[in-house]
């Protein structure tokens, strides 16, 4: 079953008060793994936001567990006309794996000869090599964008964890720099974010764009209901906004 919303889960209720109070979200770098399908390289870390579109009766299932168990659900048509996108899977050796590789590496062989061919020919060649070195980047970073929207179907380490499980989409900014990595540590991912957050990229919504607003458990909803009352909208706004509020534990007694 398809789920008609697409579902970004936080840690914390003040998380979730920011989000709603700014009306956006923040990207973050999270680091890939990109070994099989990209040259000497082994990890990618790459911003996003990142979304599922797990039926709400089944995102307790392991997800909240995971990302946190605060959130928001939104309109998937919002999500769709904002560039969001469901990622691939790839298995280990996988066709998706070598049309990767060869595109990677195969530009990167183009881009080595054109310097050869630069060095050895007259300067009224350059700017000719200078288009088609323009042309090689731009496909080099295409690979590089591609690369965000792709993750291994399940961590050969980590015995028992499904990605593919997650139905996962993403936004990932274009213009944002990827940065290669020899390390996908936790610590390496916070050293990378605490650059980036001082300018990071946001992706905008609407109060109407949302369809639920998730806490816990029933208890936390009395909390939400008085953060809600203390933001900067009118009061129809503030009702409407209380009335997408819904618990976990209610979505596992009754759905």
């Amino acid at each position: 079953m398809i789920a008609g919303s697409l579902f970004h889960f936080t840690n914390d209720l003040k998380t979730l008060q920011i989000i709603l109070e700014s009306q956006r979200l923040r990207a973050s770098y999270n680091i890939e793994d990109i070994r099989g399908f990209y040259p000497d390289e082994q990890f990618l870390a790459i911003p996003m936001v990142c979304f599922c579109d797990i039926p709400l009766k089944n995102v307790s299932d392991n997800h909240t567990e995971i990302y946190g168990v605060f959130g928001l659900g939104f309109k998937k048509v919002w999500g769709i006309k904002n560039g969001i996108n469901p990622i691939m899977y790839r298995t280990e050796n996988s066709f998706i794996e070598q049309y990767i590789l060869t595109l990677t590496g195969e530009t990167q062989s183009i881009f080595v000869e054109l310097e050869k061919f630069k060095k050895s020919q007259e300067l009224k060649f350059v700017s000719e090599f200078e288009n088609i070195n323009l042309s090689i980047n731009n496909l080099k970073s295409c690979a590089l964008n591609l690369a965000g929207f792709i993750k291994i179907y399940e961590d050969s380490l980590a015995k028992g964890v499904n990605y593919y499980l997650e139905r996962e989409w993403r936004w990932v900014p274009g213009q944002t720099e990827k940065i290669f990595s020899a390390s996908n540590s936790k610590q390496t991912k916070i050293d990378i974010n605490k650059i980036y957050h001082k300018n990071p990229d946001f992706l905008n919504f609407t109060l109407d764009d949302l369809r639920y607003v998730i806490v816990e458990k029933k208890s936390d909803i009395v909390a939400a209901v008085s953060l809600i009352g203390s933001f900067s909208i009118s009061e129809m706004e503030k009702g409407m906004l209380i009335q997408k509020i819904i618990d976990i534990e209610s979505i596992n007694q009754d759905m």
